[in-house]
């Protein structure tokens, strides 16, 4: 809980802490010509990477077909590209 509320008065306007905040919950962000996938972190660690730790990117998408999921500790987010 103390490393949660650590973000609590950081500064957005500061570009350190907006990495700070990249840093610990943006796991990573795949982007290819039918989507961008975004995977956060849930847990309190040390930033993960997906290389070494997520699942493979087709059965993210597969996951996330239909909204937000939780999928081995993180958050996916899907955002399909338009297609007009």
């Amino acid at each position: 809980r103390e490393w949660l509320e650590s973000f609590r008065d950081g500064d957005v306007s500061d570009p350190a802490f907006r990495q700070r905040l990249v840093d610990a919950f943006v796991a990573e962000v795949v982007v290819s010509e039918e989507d961008i996938v975004v995977l956060y972190n849930t847990k309190e660690k040390e930033p993960a990477r997906c290389s070494r730790t997520a699942p493979k990117m087709e059965y993210v998408r597969a996951y996330a077909n239909s909204g937000p999921a939780i999928l081995g500790g993180f958050i996916i987010l899907r955002i399909r590209r338009s297609t007009n």
